[in-house]
């Protein structure tokens, strides 16, 4: 009973970052669970980002969800006979073109606080179990392995980016795209249909509702072009690119003063008729080793695939070692990676099975 009275104490520090419109898309919201409760905690985040995250005791977990209104769920303790629960009121967490929002909460088994939270019961806690599958910190036991499936619904889906925090455009293709796309023959444009208000569905990850089996366009913005040909843009070449879209006005190409611009790229997509479908794009830098890839990938491990199978395959196209490692690594955590080799460069994708897509893409002695 006396745990039925104990409320959390919150530390709530709501940020409000404030950029130029061009930087601010490249950051993501961010919550920070820190547990001073002297108990481990299993923290449900309930909103238009759902997570899982077990947070230890006396440490920090950093989790990157959409904007929209949330409240967490949290349950206290090692022992099932012993476990305490509790609700917290709802907060906001807001992104626009020119901030985004960072919360930290303290996690601290106290009557009160300056959060307002009551009491919960195992039964609202184990409510939710679906879990999904898109942000940074979503914690897999190891029971479970080879279980990705982010649990959608028919017509669903789920797009996420690497980074994550990236505004998302969605719309039927209206000139109904059909065969293979030649990504080096693209022009930067000044405008496209798809970048507009009206079209524009929120911010990496988010899953949209109502997608029916068709042909549509999905546009990610923003993505840094240095070059009019996409081997130096930060696209997603296991795609299929359609458009760069940029109003920028485009910089001197000398070698020694490669400036680059900001603007969107738009990506051909066909959903099919089957449950709710997953997509990962990659926004990063073409030129990167997969070395320094890491700054752009969430922090927490989330995917789960036999890495012995893997490793071998990555091996047998020609990648050593340290490289190999360090794949699987940013595979565990993002689920998708481009690995540049000397004269190929691998795509690979982490199923919701736990099974893996490899693809290739020659390059020639001029590209990245």
């Amino acid at each position: 009973m006396k745990n039925l009275l104990l409320k959390i104490l919150f530390t709530f520090l709501l940020v409000l970052v404030f950029f130029s419109s061009a930087f601010a898309q490249k950051y993501f919201n961010t919550i920070t669970l820190i547990n001073d409760s002297g108990e481990k905690a299993f923290v449900k985040i309930v909103g238009p980002t759902e997570l899982q995250v077990e947070v230890p005791k006396k440490k920090n977990v950093i989790v990157n969800v959409s904007s929209g209104t949330y409240y967490i769920l949290v349950r206290y303790g090692n022992n099932p006979k012993n476990y305490s629960f509790t609700k917290g009121d709802p907060f906001i967490i807001t992104q626009t073109e020119k901030e985004y929002t960072a919360i930290s909460i303290t996690l601290n088994k106290t009557v009160g606080g300056n959060y307002n939270s009551n009491p919960s019961t195992s039964d609202e806690f184990n409510k939710g179990e679906k879990v999904f599958a898109d942000s940074s910190s979503i914690i897999v036991p190891l029971s479970e392995q080879y279980s990705n499936d982010p649990g959608l619904e028919d017509n669903e889906i789920l797009i996420t980016t690497i980074p994550l925090g990236l505004k998302i455009y969605l719309a039927p293709d209206k000139d109904s795209l059909k065969s293979t796309l030649i990504s080096s023959n693209l022009q930067i444009q000044s405008s496209h249909y798809l970048i507009d208000s009206i079209n524009f569905k929120g911010y990496s990850p988010l899953i949209l509702k109502d997608i029916k089996p068709g042909k549509f366009l999905i546009a990610v913005e923003p993505v840094k072009i240095i070059d009019d040909k996409l081997k130096l843009s930060d696209i997603d070449e296991s795609m299929k690119p359609t458009a760069l879209v940029s109003t920028d006005v485009f910089p001197n190409m000398a070698t020694s003063d490669k400036k680059g611009m900001f603007g969107a790229i738009v990506y051909f997509y066909e959903k099919g008729a089957v449950k709710g479908e997953r997509i990962i794009i990659l926004s990063v830098p073409h030129e990167l080793p997969i070395a320094k890839m890491e700054q752009y990938y969430p922090s927490a491990s989330k995917f789960v695939f036999d890495e012995v199978e893997l490793k071998k395959e990555i091996k047998n196209n020609g990648f050593n070692n340290k490289e190999t490692n360090k794949a699987i690594e940013l595979l565990h955590r993002g689920g998708k990676i481009r690995l540049n080799g000397k004269d190929v460069s691998l795509f690979i994708e982490i199923q919701n099975n736990g099974s893996w897509r490899i693809g290739t893409l020659q390059r020639t002695k001029n590209q990245d």
